[in-house]
């Protein structure tokens, strides 16, 4: 095996994590593709749901983000990027409560449900979970990433909130994985 650098790693080692709304929203995407992925094609639901919760952590920093001022992403980056309280779902919607940004019942409710359901910790975990409660659990991500980016103070009708898929569809409560 080579000792050589893998490159594409070390360039985003190097040159650090962009601070951006686009760039968490870019992960966010990213991570919910691959539990998407994983639900769909194979049998590691638990994984799933894992890279599901940082979706939901990703798209949250974003909007936290999207109502920042340009000039104060890097010091807002710094409260929300570091240590346990960087995962901790009422610690981002307490950020977005200070920035006027109202949440609908239908995403607070998949807020809560990422709270209940997610922990880091996940990662420690060597169990399977049933496909349905990894399933609906993403669906109440893909509800949190898909929150529209609007100004503070708009609200965006009902059929924005939704993703096409889950529109008009009220998502039943997984199970503990705890």
């Amino acid at each position: 095996m080579s000792r050589e650098p893998i490159k594409a790693i070390r360039k985003i080692v190097q040159t650090g994590i962009d601070c951006s709304p686009k760039s968490y929203r870019r992960a966010a995407t990213q991570r919910l593709g691959a539990a998407k992925f994983l639900l769909k094609n194979s049998s590691y639901y638990l994984d799933a749901l894992y890279l599901a919760g940082y979706a939901a952590e990703c798209s949250l920093k974003a909007l936290i983000l999207e109502r920042t001022p340009k000039l104060k992403w890097a010091a807002v980056c710094e409260e929300i990027g570091s240590g346990a309280k960087a995962h901790n779902m009422d610690f981002l919607k307490g950020v977005l409560n200070r920035r006027q940004c109202s949440i609908p019942d239908e995403i607070g409710e998949s807020l809560e449900v990422v709270k209940r359901e997610w922990i880091t910790n996940l990662r420690y975990v060597g169990a399977l979970i049933p496909f349905k409660e990894a399933e609906v659990f993403i669906e109440h991500v893909a509800l949190i990433l898909h929150f529209p980016r609007k100004p503070i103070g708009e609200q965006a009708p009902a059929d924005e909130i939704s993703p096409p898929h889950l529109r008009g569809r009220k998502l039943s409560q997984p199970g503990s994985v705890r």
